[in-house]
């Protein structure tokens, strides 16, 4: 019989500390500690996206699926929610091309990602992908919002104004009807956002007062990366 809860706990190798995780196909979140105990549950008011968060505060910062995503690819969102330890609705954003990731910033906005179309003349320069794979609605690419606790837009940065369509290169295994599809969404502890292409191989550092790439690496070195995140020696560990 297949044993379920906690299987194995070694004190001794493994790192303290509590575990929240959603699973996907239910409406729960639950915080579990080291012996395998629920700690907290929170009952969320849609099925869980790709990511959440406990803040300082012990509120749970979570993205969800809505269900009214324009696209059909993995990762669908819809709303960012921040919800009390109670269960109450503390805050919450809603935008139907929301998805993957998001990050409070330390000023109390929020950093969130989303789709949004490329510009048909630019998309037919973009170079990879299988050919005639490009969806009726056409080529989706990323944006990055800054909004206020109020829902106020402050800073927005669009992928393919930053692109290059000729090295910029869709994996070609890939369709191409997305150019970019990216993954993660963190600010930095300098104010600049750290951003995962899985199409392109690509890791990269948008300047956010600029918006130019402060940094990109990956292409022929990554695969379909995800989860790139800052160690406290200034590296990146990067799930490949």
């Amino acid at each position: 019989m297949r044993q379920l809860g906690l299987t194995l706990y070694n004190p001794e190798k493994a790192f303290p500390g509590y575990t929240l995780f959603s699973p996907l196909d239910g409406t729960n979140a639950y915080l579990i500690d080291m012996r395998g105990n629920i700690v907290h549950r929170w009952q969320l008011p849609y099925r869980p996206g790709d990511y959440g968060y406990l803040l300082e505060n012990g509120n749970l910062l979570v993205g969800c699926r809505t269900g009214r995503s324009p696209v059909p690819f993995g990762g669908k969102g819809g709303v960012v929610m921040e919800i009390g330890w109670g269960g109450e609705t503390v805050w919450e954003y809603v935008e139907d091309t929301l998805h993957h990731d998001f990050c409070r910033m330390p000023n109390g906005n929020t950093m969130v990602l989303g789709w949004e179309l490329v510009p048909s003349e630019l998309a037919k320069q973009v170079k990879g992908g299988h050919p005639g794979t490009e969806a009726e609605a056409g080529m989706w690419s990323d944006y990055l919002r800054e909004v206020t606790p109020a829902g106020e837009t402050v800073w927005d940065w669009h992928a393919h104004e930053h692109l290059d369509p000729e090295t910029d290169i869709i994996c070609l295994v890939h369709r191409r009807d997305e150019w970019t599809h990216a993954n993660t969404c963190l600010v930095l502890p300098d104010g600049n956002v750290l951003i995962s292409f899985r199409v392109l191989d690509t890791v990269a550092i948008v300047d956010k007062e600029s918006g130019v790439f402060a940094w990109k690496w990956g292409r022929d070195q990554l695969g379909h990366p995800h989860n790139p995140s800052l160690l406290e020696n200034g590296n990146l560990l990067i799930f490949d």
